[in-house]
């Protein structure tokens, strides 16, 4: 049982998609880390404003590497069904 060549694109994009977050996650936390250890603000300021940077990248790191999990299933789930087929 071959796939449609929609499937495979949609594949592709989703890997893409999650790669995507995955980097710009590590750069936000990258960012946030040089705001809150490198330059310290002991008004609070750049504590505040890095927090909320680090607490983003976090989120979009996190949801990138949900959807890495869930494309890396989808191909081994797509190999096996290959194999079961022939």
């Amino acid at each position: 049982m071959s796939l449609p060549d929609g499937a495979r694109s949609a594949a592709r994009v989703l890997t893409t998609v999650a790669t995507v977050l995955v980097t710009v996650g590590f750069v936000a936390v990258s960012v946030a880390s040089w705001s809150l250890f490198v330059t310290v603000d002991d008004g609070g300021g750049a504590n505040i404003g890095g927090g909320i940077l680090a607490l983003f990248g976090l989120v979009v790191g996190g949801l990138g590497l949900v959807l890495l999990v869930v494309s890396g299933v989808v191909a081994v789930t797509r190999r096996i069904r290959g194999r079961l087929s022939t």
